[in-house]
């Protein structure tokens, strides 16, 4: 079996161990990316410091990003409303998962190599420093991606903001019935519309804002 199958396996045992403990363990998606950017900061300056080498950083870090992906993913559609995933969920989480993952993994040598060669020159330090921020931005993006879908699937109304500047189209858009999310965004409907705009998508089941005001 190649270590790319066997990979992949690894990574739909951990997703179905975490859809699993849903109502068991929870983070925010902030949890996750405040972990991540700390064990990797940590995993940088073990280089740095000489505790470790390019190689062990590679290894080390491909295993952390396959442990926090699917969990970021997760966190994000319960953020966005989704308690339980059906097979539809699960099939768009593996989707997704994936195809970040594979994404990413192809720049981690790159950033070893980076690494080991600001371990000889404290000059390039704060670049590489720079460069964690962009990972870990990666991975708050991959956990929104989740949240995106969720709220996706949500029903959601045009509701009127408390500003006395509707236009025709705020109007007109506030007497069409609930939708899902998605069918909002697909047809370009999303607060503001206009300058000064304070309407919003409203959440039809719990209230809340989901955009606008």
């Amino acid at each position: 079996m190649t270590d790319a199958r066997t990979n992949l396996l690894n990574l739909l045992d951990q997703a179905e161990a975490l859809v699993t403990d849903w109502q068991i363990t929870t983070k925010t998606i902030g949890q996750i990316i405040n972990s991540y950017r700390d064990q990797l900061t940590n995993l940088v300056y073990d280089v740095f410091n000489g505790n470790s080498d390019p190689i062990d950083f590679r290894r080390a870090h491909k295993a952390l990003l396959r442990e926090d992906a699917p969990q970021a993913y997760i966190e994000g559609l319960r953020e966005g409303g989704i308690d339980e995933l059906d097979d539809d969920d699960k099939a768009a989480m593996d989707e997704k998962v994936n195809d970040w993952l594979s994404e990413q993994v192809t720049f981690v040598n790159d950033f070893a190599k980076a690494i080991g060669e600001a371990r000889k020159d404290k000059t390039q330090r704060q670049a590489i420093l720079d460069r964690v921020v962009l990972w870990v931005d990666s991975l708050r993006s991959l956990g929104e991606l989740g949240r995106a879908y969720a709220l996706g699937n949500v029903k959601a109304d045009w509701q009127l903001g408390d500003r006395n500047t509707h236009t025709e189209d705020c109007i007109a858009l506030s007497k069409r019935p609930a939708h899902r999310v998605s069918w909002w965004i697909e047809r370009g409907h999303t607060p503001p519309i206009h300058l000064g705009c304070g309407c919003r998508l409203r959440n039809v089941k719990t209230n809340e804002t989901i955009m606008g005001e």
